[in-house]
């Protein structure tokens, strides 16, 4: 995972070019380089419209000493490309990386398939360099397509003279973009067009994967790049910028230009047969049909879990335990405990598993009526651990659930940087989402007592001058842990003391709700449409996916110097319910927490989970209960200021 921005400037002075391109690029590194701590780098390069070479500056020493050229006559394009890298597979691979034939990579993203020989453990930015490389000539843009796996990149091509960009078909990285004219010019009101600038004219293009609005003082505006495809910026004619995009098959929704090549997408549509009565009125009549199913999709989630959880770094290529451990944003709903399951069954017994889970204060509450932090994710999220340690070989397993307690000035302190990171999204609903995903991937917390070390759970005995601590049983741990008495029992005790995550993935669930029926709204539309409508409302929410949330919540949970991981939306995974018949997954004629995601709770089930998989669907706003205190008097959909 990485920070990735570029900036591109077109103007008739290579100097003001040069200088303006390196400004802005300097502007955007400071986000991005908290997405990537390992390796900060970055590339310039700059030419004119009537030169046939272009010259490229590894080094700050390099550009200053160019910077006082003032070479006039035709139009200079200077690029500034900047990556900031977390290296998570292999060793680390400096971006932006250059080939011997000076096109540039910057990659964002984990690929888990599409390309053939990729190992767990190996580093896929130069394989994807190598493969870009392949295609020159023959599609990029076909290339770009076989991906399989979250990603946002930027490539430049430079035989043709070309900047590609582009993010996965269901948009789970965040790339931004602003275009616009220089100020010098024209003022600029939110993105102008720049399609056929006069020759004295001058063009910026920003591309970013986070932004800070208040590091660039011109007013101009940030939207997500369009995840419908793979956008291509032709500069080998350099007296207009010309962004076109080549569509998936399926999408026409661009805000650029369409092109007439098209590229697969890599899943199908939603399955639009409608169920007869007999299909769905009992579960005995299609028994057969939904065990089968269950059997299917257990298959291919446990194997994009599996894929998640192991493609990971270690020192020496995963050979031995030393890994880092595998955090989950858990609530001990059915998705959160699905995922901790598979996850489970997939590591190594020496991997630990971080449950991830985050409570705001609740003013509401009294000290007298228990903790203030009793929110229903925390005392779900409690339940679905006791599920945990009833697995098989749980006893094994190192389980750590780490209570990210955010009082009310703990969350006024860093939610103007929350903001930022939130940008463009800018709803009520936004921020107290993206607040809730911020603390839980900063991993803040205190270790639950009822989570376990090898198996052990953890227990406090008495100091010889009174004071609890946590028994380790001989394992190690933190030295000198010490825990704090409060009033009710599901946080009676923290062991450990204060505790910072140390995992370096974090697995989330979201993408099921959208496609097995998870929203209240489904069940709005089915009560009043029938199947009809909620086929149709359930197609229509996988086909935006792209254009939802998922740009929002990469940006808070990379600026911890994390990488989120979606298995819910793994390629197979989609494809796999998609083509299923809607009363497979989801009978809304049952009540809630039975008749939604209803293969999913019974995959559950089917790997040993309980009580846990018939709890109905409650939003992290809502489970946290940060929407109680971050916004009583507002409604979601209102905006809030930077």
């Amino acid at each position: 995972m990485c920070g990735i921005c570029c900036a591109l400037v077109r103007d008739a002075s290579r100097a003001v070019a040069l200088s303006r391109a390196k400004e802005y690029a300097k502007a955007l590194t400071p986000l991005n380089s908290r997405r990537g701590p390992d390796s900060q780098c970055f590339v310039t390069i700059v030419f004119g419209s009537a030169s046939l070479h272009t010259t490229v500056y590894m080094t700050e020493e390099e550009v200053k000493e160019e910077e006082g050229q003032n070479e006039s006559g035709e139009i200079w394009t200077a690029i500034v490309l900047v990556g900031c890298v977390l290296a998570l597979r292999g060793p680390t691979t400096p971006q932006p990386l250059v080939d011997k034939e000076g096109n540039i990579l910057l990659w964002n993203g984990e690929l888990f398939g599409g390309v053939q020989g990729l190992q767990p453990h190996q580093n896929d930015t130069q394989i994807i360099s190598d493969a870009l490389f392949k295609h020159h000539g023959t599609g990029i843009e076909q290339c770009i397509s076989t991906f399989r796996g979250p990603y946002a990149l930027i490539y430049w091509e430079e035989k043709a003279r070309r900047l590609w960009f582009s993010r996965d078909y269901f948009g789970r990285r965040s790339l931004l973009f602003s275009n616009f004219e220089s100020p010098d010019d024209k003022e600029s009101e939110g993105i102008a067009s720049v399609s056929t600038p006069s020759k004295d004219s001058k063009s910026v293009l920003l591309l970013t994967s986070v932004v800070n609005t208040a590091s660039i003082d011109l007013p101009i505006s940030w939207e997500e790049v369009p995840a419908v495809g793979v956008h291509c910026l032709s500069l080998d004619v350099t007296d207009r910028l010309n962004i076109t995009t080549l569509p998936w098959e399926n999408r026409d929704d661009s805000i650029w230009a369409l092109d007439s090549r098209r590229v697969p997408p890599p899943t199908g549509p939603v399955n639009s047969h409608i169920p007869e009565l007999q299909d769905c009125k009992k579960l005995q009549n299609y028994a057969s049909e939904f065990e089968k199913a269950v059997t299917s999709l257990l298959t291919v989630l446990e194997k994009a879990v599996s894929i998640r959880v192991n493609c990971l770094h270690s020192s020496d290529g995963g050979k031995t335990s030393q890994r880092p451990p595998v955090s989950i944003l858990f609530s001990g709903g059915v998705d959160s405990l699905m995922i901790a399951a598979l996850a489970h069954r997939n590591l190594p017994e020496s991997v630990p598993i971080e449950l991830i889970n985050v409570a705001f204060e609740n003013p509401r509450l009294s000290k007298t009526q228990g903790s203030l932090y009793d929110v229903p994710d925390r005392l779900t999220g409690l339940q679905g651990l006791e599920e945990l340690l009833g697995l098989p070989n749980s006893e094994k397993r190192k389980w750590i659930f780490v209570c990210v307690d955010v009082p009310l000035v703990e969350l006024q302190e860093h939610q103007a940087h929350v903001r930022h990171l939130l940008h463009p999204s800018s709803s009520v609903m936004d921020d107290s989402i993206g607040c809730a995903i911020w603390f839980a991937a900063r991993g803040m917390g205190y270790i639950h007592e009822k989570s376990t070390y090898m198996g052990v759970v953890a227990t406090p005995h008495t100091s010889e001058n009174g004071d609890e601590k946590q028994e380790h049983n001989g394992h190690g741990g933190d030295e000198g842990p010490s825990m704090e008495k409060t009033t009710h029992v599901s946080s009676a005790i923290r062991c450990g003391g204060d505790y910072v995550s140390k995992g370096k993935i974090i697995l989330v669930g979201m993408g099921a709700d959208e496609q097995l029926g998870g929203y209240g709204r489904h069940r709005t539309k089915f009560d009043k449409g029938g199947w009809t409508a909620l086929i149709d409302e359930v197609t229509l929410d996988v086909n935006r996916i792209s254009h939802r949330n998922l740009g929002r919540d990469d940006r808070c949970i990379s600026d911890s110097g994390k990488e989120a991981r979606f298995p819910f939306l793994d390629e197979e995974v989609v494809s796999f319910l998609s083509a299923l018949p809607i009363h497979l997954k989801m009978d809304l004629t049952l009540p809630r927490g039975i008749g939604e995601k209803i293969i999913l709770r019974q995959c559950a089930r089917v790997i040993g989970l309980k009580d846990c998989t018939n709890l109905p669907k409650r939003a992290i706003q809502f489970g946290s209960r940060i929407a109680k205190i971050a916004s009583w008097k507002t409604k979601g959909s209102d905006s809030i200021p930077l």
